[in-house]
């Protein structure tokens, strides 16, 4: 950036940007502006353009200056955003890949130029991770909700029984269900 006499500013650097003039001339107020919301600091801005921060401050409580500010912020957004998806794209496809072909174990290459790829098989754990995390991603993109309340009592009766089946243990899975008025009569000779 370079300050001429008459007041304007030349930018130099492409990240001061300027859709003011063709040549890339704008007024050194304009480019205080964008230096200001690109670093944040009113004093480092004075210093910048060899002013007072009376002045940057002054300037900062104009309309021009809070509009220009707002179009740069809303600009680099939208740039954020845009990276931020790009990013989020190209770890899908990398999850994908993983759960479809398995994690890469070993590349060699070869004489010839060649790159043989070995893969093993993803464990179990981190495929419950993705899934999970793919889960309440997508639940919370749909805006719905990511945990589904319910009656905890149910689940602990249940995974009892779950756990007497791995015993095998007869009584515990002809116990009636507490609070539920239910019994399994299949296979009871209680009666007889």
């Amino acid at each position: 950036m370079k300050i001429l006499d008459d007041g304007t500013v030349i930018l130099e650097d492409a990240q001061d940007e300027s859709d003011n003039a063709p040549d890339g001339r704008v007024a050194w107020e304009v480019a205080a502006c964008h230096y200001y919301v690109n670093v944040g600091n009113i004093a480092a801005t004075a210093r910048r353009f060899n002013t007072t921060v009376y002045e940057i401050k002054k300037l900062m409580g104009t309309p021009w200056w809070q509009e220009e500010a707002a179009r740069i912020r809303s600009d680099s957004r939208v740039k954020i955003d845009a990276g931020f998806t790009r990013v989020v794209e190209k770890g899908i496809q990398l999850l994908e890949d993983r759960l479809e072909h398995g994690d890469i174990s070993r590349i060699k290459e070869m004489p010839d130029g060649r790159k043989i790829v070995t893969r093993t098989a993803v464990k179990a754990v981190d495929i419950a991770r993705i899934v999970d995390m793919a889960f309440m991603k997508r639940q919370l993109v749909r805006n719905e909700p990511t945990v589904v309340a319910g009656d905890t009592q149910a689940m602990s009766v249940l995974a009892q029984k779950l756990r007497a089946l791995g015993r095998k243990d007869p009584d515990m899975l002809n116990a009636p269900t507490e609070g539920r008025g239910m019994t399994d009569t299949g296979g009871s000779n209680a009666g007889e």
